[in-house]
């Protein structure tokens, strides 16, 4: 598989990703990979990883506070009750091309109105 990283190697975000990728579980957990990246970075590593992970055919649980990055990385999303950590909303993301502007029509489920 030829899997091509954004930036230079030396990069530690990019060599933990290239370790995660590389190893043979049949699920990649990913804790708010993004959180500490500015904007434009955080974008264009959320669209390398939409990539990846289909060229990879993996399951991946990605953790995040970010309903837009939900939205867009994942097929089925799981909001959390923040006091019971019990599942208080579950959606199914059945889109299968995603893009910016598909992600900036999905307003109602933003809101959770699904």
């Amino acid at each position: 598989m030829n899997i091509h990283l954004p930036y230079p190697a030396e990069c530690a975000r990019e060599q933990h990703f290239l370790r995660t990728l590389l190893c043979h579980a049949d699920i990649l957990l990913l804790d708010e990979p993004f959180g500490a990246l500015d904007v434009i970075t955080r974008g264009e590593m959320q669209d390398w990883l939409l990539s990846v992970r289909k060229q990879m055919n993996r399951t991946v649980l990605l953790v995040t506070h970010d309903m837009d990055e939900a939205i867009y990385l994942s097929d089925r999303i799981l909001v959390l009750d923040a006091k019971k950590g019990k599942v208080r909303q579950e959606f199914t993301v059945k889109e299968e091309k995603r893009n910016r502007e598909w992600l900036y029509e999905q307003g109602a489920l933003r809101r959770g109105d699904l």
